[in-house]
């Protein structure tokens, strides 16, 4: 196969961020964003207190909600199973953006979340080695 001939390969779904050029230069720079940008620029505002919840009923909590009030409809998701071996005594997310919620949750268990080349949001758990 040629380079003509490849098929191109997804990374995903990404936008740029704003560009920075300089007048006496030749050079433009930006920044990707990909799916996950949308998680950071919205706010869970659910104040409930969880009580005894796992880490994966959590994470599923705050996705569903991403899902509906962002709205992100065509949100998917696959949490690893080990994150239901984490229990909370109880959980509360004060008023923040979705992306911190996330990160409190595998940090919580020492995990992951990434978006997929087919941008599916991605949970590991600790175990997760990598492919």
């Amino acid at each position: 196969l040629s380079l003509h001939d490849a098929l191109p390969i997804s990374l995903g779904t990404f936008w740029s961020g704003d560009w920075k050029t300089s007048e006496k230069g030749t050079t433009a720079s930006t920044s990707a964003r990909d799916r996950m940008e949308l998680l950071r620029n919205a706010e869970f505002s659910t104040s409930l207190i969880y009580p005894a919840i796992t880490l994966y009923d959590l994470m599923e909590i705050v996705l569903n909600a991403a899902k509906t009030n962002i709205p992100m409809p065509d949100l998917s998701w696959t949490i690893d199973a080990e994150l239901a071996d984490y229990t909370c005594a109880l959980a509360y997310f004060p008023r923040q953006d979705y992306f911190k919620c996330i990160k409190q949750i595998v940090e919580a268990c020492m995990g992951q979340a990434y978006m997929s080349r087919e941008d599916v949001l991605i949970v590991t758990g600790p175990s997760f080695v990598g492919v």
